[in-house]
């Protein structure tokens, strides 16, 4: 490509800024001829503003034609500068511009790369890029540029370029390295990820919508190709079929003796299918373990207090202890608000049924079937201990079928506020492994995609976090929200975050060679 491609039907000579007087590793410094360049202008639909900063140039090097973006704008200070502002004699004035250079395309190329090694060189010319230059840029940002992948519909426009410049991006632009939309209440993050998952779905990629709380249930219809799912009405989980640590993160058990009182309880249901005195189990300790058999959660309450007893050594008979018994008792409280509060008896069934969802995640995995999952688990009672539950039992199973099975097509998983769920165990420093942070380290290589929103990244679980490749950051006010992110940002966008308007977010990954700064356009859905 020469510089004249980009110029078609047009003079370049009337977007002429410069030439390049100084060079450096990133940047260069631009000599213009007189002040009168940087006057603005229209050309035909070409806004031409060139007496600002931030917008974007185009340099004819003797080895390709490089792309930039203006940065510093300043008229030497001297008195014949001053001389020539006061009396209007713009022509004896040369202002110099500072420039850093986004991208590069050798002699011969057609697709804009980043410039690595390559500089420009002295007395190179500079021209304001016009549209179809900017266009051309942005639609090459992306790094897997062979990929034939079609583009999901253009959900954003970029801030920083001509009026209504759409952008469109490949599902694995945006996902294939996670991606997480990030920004205060009222910053317009929930609006940027319904926008996306709308391109999606209609886009023929499948989702799993986990909804703890039911907020999104009149987000989409069975028009949408989502099939809708309530767990306790239309849809069921096998009570066998969670682990220890899942019946921990339900109840809310802390890490004293709650979690060994409430496995051993567990486990004895599980192997007699009903309350049994602690006489009994003692003398059967060895036949109970662990199994996956189904057990009526309704008798917890009652097998704890019979495991609230201990032999007498002198008596041998078992009574009350009352140690025991208190301890318990705080367990037992929080069962019972389960029980009372909420719809957990009804989700967690010991009949086995066509309608356990589990069982359709895992046809979900292998069907080729473009249509998505929404599974809304408000009848848990929508806290952040039931919250945690679900989705590690979700997402365990979906880890589990992926690997087992043979995928068929790619999967995105959407959560709403993750930090709700993930906050214990970055808190707790825990050792399980829960199913969110399974896919984030191994979901990639089976095709399984988190897609995460949150407005408190500081209480995010970090590796979680730190296998996010792609970030969508709107407005945050918080220094210590702002720290965690700072990696992922420029020094000159650090103090941009908090200026940023409803909508409006930086789009920073790895999967494209420069960071964009989009404007969404939002999407009407029933929810908003």
């Amino acid at each position: 490509m020469q510089i004249d491609d980009l110029y078609v039907g047009l003079d370049k000579s009337n977007f002429y800024l410069g030439r390049i007087s100084q060079i450096f590793r990133n940047n260069v410094t631009i000599q213009t001829e007189n002040l009168t360049l940087l006057s603005p202008k229209k050309i035909e639909n070409n806004y031409v503003i060139p007496n600002s900063i931030n917008y974007y140039v185009v340099i004819d090097a003797n080895d390709g034609v490089y792309f930039g973006k203006i940065y510093q704008s300043q008229v030497p200070n001297s008195i014949s500068t001053h001389e020539n502002m006061n009396t209007g004699y713009r022509e004896g004035i040369f202002p110099e511009l500072r420039a850093e250079i986004l991208g590069y395309i050798p002699i011969g190329r057609k697709k804009w790369n980043l410039p690595n090694f390559h500089t420009a060189g002295i007395s190179d010319k500079v021209y304001v890029a016009n549209v179809t230059s900017i266009k051309n840029f942005i639609s090459s940002v992306e790094s897997e540029k062979d990929n034939e992948e079609r583009p999901l519909p253009p959900f954003a426009n970029i801030i920083d370029s001509p009026e209504d410049l759409q952008v469109k991006f490949k599902p694995s632009t945006l996902f294939n390295k996670h991606l997480m939309a990030i920004g205060m209440t009222g910053s317009g993050k929930s609006t940027t990820a319904l926008s996306i998952i709308d391109k999606v779905i209609k886009n023929k990629f499948k989702v799993l919508f986990i909804d703890p709380t039911g907020e999104y249930s009149e987000t989409f219809s069975e028009d949408d190709n989502v099939k809708k799912f309530i767990l306790g009405e239309n849809a069921f989980i096998s009570s066998g079929k969670l682990t220890m640590p899942q019946w921990c993160m339900l109840f809310g058990a802390n890490k004293g003796t709650q979690p060994s009182v409430l496995s051993k309880a567990i486990n004895v249901l599980k192997h007699y299918d009903k309350v049994m005195n602690l006489e009994i189990i003692d003398s059967n300790s060895d036949k109970i373990g662990n199994s996956n058999n189904d057990f009526d959660v309704k008798l917890l309450h009652e097998q704890i207090e019979k495991l609230s007893f201990s032999r007498n050594k002198y008596s041998k008979e078992y009574e009350v202890d009352w140690f025991k018994k208190n301890v318990n008792e705080y367990l037992i409280e929080k069962i019972d608000y389960k029980l009372n509060n909420t719809k957990i008896s009804e989700v967690f069934t010991t009949k086995t049924s066509e309608k356990d969802i589990l069982k359709y995640l895992q046809k979900f995995c292998i069907n080729s079937s473009d249509s998505s999952i929404y599974i809304n688990a408000s009848k848990l009672g929508g806290d952040n201990d039931s919250g945690r539950a679900i989705i590690d039992i979700l997402t365990n199973s979906l880890m589990e079928n992926r690997q087992k099975l043979t995928p068929t097509s790619p999967i995105l998983i959407y959560i709403d506020e993750v930090h709700r769920y993930t906050k214990e165990n970055y808190e707790n420093n825990n050792l399980y492994e829960s199913g969110l942070e399974r896919i984030a380290r191994e979901g990639r290589k089976l095709g399984t995609y988190l897609f995460l929103t949150t407005q408190r990244p500081d209480d995010v679980d970090k590796v979680v976090l730190s296998q996010m490749g792609s970030l969508l950051i709107h407005r945050l006010f918080s220094n210590n929200e702002i720290k965690v992110i700072g990696n992922f940002l420029t020094d000159y966008e650090i103090p941009l975050v908090r200026k940023l308007n409803t909508g409006e977010c930086i789009f920073t990954s790895s999967n494209i060679f420069k960071h964009l700064y989009l404007k969404i356009r939002v999407v009407l859905v029933k929810s908003f």
